[in-house]
């Protein structure tokens, strides 16, 4: 009896080991796994996000006779190595194909021409001024196309064999209108970085100044449509103007569709609210330190508190400008936080 009970416990020890040894197997498998997939995370090459389209010159296929020809827009990171001038603003790579595949002579000749040279536009215009067509070799079916500057009228990139004039292909180089520049503008003020505005909080529900926008842009031969958006919010300066003033302050930047708001009391209440006690106009003691953080160096007064993100976007581009308001204390009184007397006695 007793030799069976030592057999029992010598088998459930050996059988505890095995389980022991089973988990601790099954957890340097799952640290080995986490461990690998790390090492494979950090190998991973890091995605580089797609080149970022702001107009200029584009390349579509065009007329085909016993031949073809494909372009493939070359990045300016590889302009050295395709000998591309790095003033260039567009470039691609053409390759031709003729047929039979094993034609003798695959030689080819390259020309470039405006569609349309009597044209308004290129009238008296030299077409290489604008894009160059550049065979890497002579007769060879590749050549480099490059846009110097924008054009307005389409251009034509033919490769004609040498063995039969017969046999082309052509492609055509067009420039989608580039921005430049936009002009925001609310009422009758120009929006420029710096610009200054004061609070009137003697007035409530003003309506917004509504927005004009005026585009600047290349000459082109398709023309693209653009949208602007407006949004304002604290600026980074301004960043720690709730803890100087012993605020906690929840108004979170906002799209403005209208226009510019007004600088008026409904604007301010949104604007400098503490989470736990308001409107900050409602709190003198808390308002008269936002007035001296407003006021900041007398030599200087006024603070960059707010940034105005002007974005536009079209087909082939977009631009984004980014604007500060600096707002000045002017009409911000300081107010009567309490009232004491004297303790002085009054004798009648």
């Amino acid at each position: 009896m007793y030799n069976e009970f030592e057999e029992y416990e010598l088998y459930e020890h050996k059988r505890s080991d095995k389980v022991k040894w089973a988990i601790s197997f099954i957890l340097i498998i799952v640290l080995l796994a986490g461990l690998i997939g790390a090492w494979i995370m950090l190998l991973k090459p890091e995605e580089v996000p797609p080149e970022q389209e702001a107009g200029g010159a584009v390349i579509t296929e065009g007329e085909k006779n016993g031949m073809t020809i494909k372009s493939m827009k070359i990045p300016q990171s590889d302009y050295g190595e395709y000998g591309i001038s790095t003033m260039a603003e567009t470039a691609y790579s053409l390759t031709a194909t003729i047929t039979p595949d094993n034609a003798t002579n695959k030689a080819v000749d390259w020309t470039i021409v405006f569609v349309n040279a009597s044209s308004e536009w290129a009238t008296g215009k030299t077409v290489t001024d604008y894009v160059t067509v550049t065979p890497t070799a002579d007769g060879a079916l590749t050549a480099n196309v490059a846009c110097i500057k924008s054009f307005g009228e389409q251009i034509k990139v033919t490769a004609t064999s040498r063995d039969n004039a017969d046999v082309s292909a052509n492609c055509l180089v067009d420039y989608t209108q580039k921005l430049s520049s936009v002009k925001a503008t609310f009422g009758s003020t120009v929006l420029t970085d710096g610009i200054t505005k004061m609070f009137d909080l003697t007035k409530s529900g003003q309506a917004a100044e509504t927005w004009k926008f005026d585009y600047s842009a290349s000459v082109y031969t398709i023309k693209d449509d653009y949208k602007t958006t407006v949004k304002i919010s604290f600026s980074e300066s301004a960043s720690g103007i709730g803890n100087t003033i012993g605020a906690i302050l929840t108004w979170d930047e906002e799209n403005i569709t209208a226009g510019m708001p007004a600088f008026d009391k409904t604007f301010f209440d949104r604007v400098f609210k503490d989470a736990m006690s308001g409107p900050v106009s409602e709190n003198p003691s808390v308002f008269n330190k936002l007035v001296m953080a407003l006021t900041g160096n007398p030599g200087d007064p006024g603070n960059l508190l707010f940034k105005v993100e002007v974005k536009t976007v079209g087909t082939y581009g977009s631009k984004t400008d980014v604007y500060q308001i600096k707002v000045l204390p002017d009409g911000l009184n300081i107010r009567v936080e309490g009232m004491g007397m004297s303790d002085s006695a009054i004798l009648f």
